[in-house]
This record gives C-alpha cells, sequence and structure tokens, in this order.
C-alpha cells in the first residue's frame, strides 16, 4: 500500500481514511503513526492563514516546530 500526505487528497491512503485502514503483524503500529502525521499536517494547514503569510508571521506552535534544527534537515542527511 502506497500513502503520501501530499497527493490531492491529502489525509487519504490509497482512496482509505486511516480508521478503515488495517495494518498486521509487525507493521501494525504504521495506523498510529499515520494518524499522527496527518494531524500534525492538519495542525500546522489549520492554523496558518493566509493574513498570517501576507504580514510575514507565524502563529506560536508553528515557529515553535520551525526552531528545532532538525526540521531544517532533510531526512537524508547524515546524522554524524
Amino acid at each position: 500500500m502506497w500513502c503520501a500526505p501530499w497527493t490531492d487528497r491529502w489525509s487519504s491512503c490509497e482512496g482509505s481514511v486511516p480508521p478503515s485502514l488495517d495494518y498486521q503483524g509487525a507493521a501494525a503500529g504504521l495506523l498510529h503513526v499515520w494518524v499522527a502525521l496527518r494531524a500534525n499536517v492538519r495542525s500546522v494547514l489549520e492554523s496558518v492563514t493566509l493574513a498570517d503569510l501576507a504580514a510575514g508571521t507565524l502563529p506560536a506552535e508553528v515557529r515553535e516546530m520551525l526552531s528545532d534544527d532538525g526540521a531544517w534537515e532533510s531526512p537524508d542527511s547524515p546524522s554524524f
């Protein structure tokens, strides 16, 4: 199963919403990861307004996420 939050329906996975997904065995924890990712994306998108962008400001919770150095690194960057 291929899931991507950047598709035209970012909240679904191959047309399925997370509660209808069923991961088995070692992959069972993926459902929680998928729901947490979706909640984080939704949190940012629902808290930033066009007025924020026009004013050059962001809500405090988004600025806090940006203050983490890891947020600015590519996932494939060496961590050593």
